[in-house]
């Protein structure tokens, strides 16, 4: 088999596996992905006890808005004194909509003839409220306060440090402080003022096959105002696939890393023991470790 060019996506990766194995095209991603994962977890075997790097690349930074409404049109249909409200697009509609907890909270849009207080949670796309044939309304803006319930990024594997208010010189940026999450249900049923949050809490989304396990954040009290926090994760990395347009964690510097780190899933998946491949995939793996801690020293003087 002719040499094939050197690149740093996940084909190339696949075809460096094919190649050096002599195996047909396909075979290789199962290897690809397990080498990935070695390197991704990189155990530092020159430590004793042996312990994990973990890897700066994998920590990234991310803004998330916390809102202050949910905003989005709905109409409002009269039937027997109750008029019956259907989100009909916006966030309202598509995202988290009407919550039990909206209940008791005005509803507020311009077209309405005046902010009437929720009466009934009927589903995340419907309330009603006491009304008669004169409170009906069609594709109106609306909006109602924002849960104070946040999805995080589908990578998000785990908080690298608490959340942190930026910079605001019209409003005040405390330092949060994280509680469980049955702290944060206490603090929401307790009041439903409004104001500047200070405690946040993790939560896990019921799991779906489809997309894998995901995560929620959390905070009380419920802003008042739209606020936006910065915060780091830890990356869940994904699956490669035999794709050009696909690139592993760790960019050029590791690719030849993972490189070895997959054609040594290979061999010991063959040979069901440690060859040379995994000779020099340890090589490698110490000397991307030392370029990772050293490259970026000034995230590490703080761990």
């Amino acid at each position: 088999m002719a040499p094939i060019a050197y690149a740093y996506h996940a084909a190339a990766l696949c075809d460096m596996v094919e190649d050096y194995f002599g195996k047909s095209e396909g075979w290789s991603i199962l290897h690809a992905n397990g080498g990935y994962r070695w390197f991704l977890n990189a155990l530092d075997t020159r430590l004793a006890p042996p312990r994990r790097h973990v890897w700066t690349f994998m920590e990234p930074a991310a803004f998330l808005a916390l809102p202050a409404e949910v905003g989005g049109t709905a109409s409002g249909v009269h039937d027997g004194g109750t008029i019956t409200v259907t989100a009909t697009a916006g966030d309202l509609h598509t995202g988290a909509g009407f919550q039990p907890f909206h209940v008791g909270e005005l509803l507020q849009g311009t077209g309405l003839a005046a902010d009437p207080m929720i009466e009934r949670w009927i589903s995340p796309t419907q309330v009603s409220f006491t009304g008669d044939a004169g409170s009906e309304f069609t594709d109106e803006t609306i909006n109602v306060p924002h849960p104070g319930v946040i999805d995080l990024p589908e990578s998000f594997g785990g908080l690298v440090e608490k959340p942190v208010y930026i910079y605001d010189t019209a409003y005040a940026r405390p330092q949060f402080e994280q509680v469980s999450p049955e702290a944060i249900f206490i603090i929401h049923r307790r009041s439903k003022t409004f104001g500047t949050p200070r405690f946040y809490a993790l939560m896990a989304k019921p799991f779906t096959a489809a997309t894998g396990q995901r995560w929620q954040i959390m905070f009380a009290p419920r802003t008042d105002v739209d606020r936006v926090v910065r915060l780091r994760y830890r990356v869940q990395p994904a699956v490669l696939t035999d794709a050009a347009d696909v690139f592993p964690l760790g960019g050029p510097d590791h690719f030849e890393t993972i490189k070895w780190a997959a054609l040594a899933h290979a061999e010991y998946w063959l040979a069901h023991a440690p060859g040379v491949c995994n000779g020099r995939f340890q090589e490698l793996l110490w000397a991307s470790i030392d370029a990772d801690m050293v490259l970026y020293e000034t995230d590490r003087a703080q761990k």
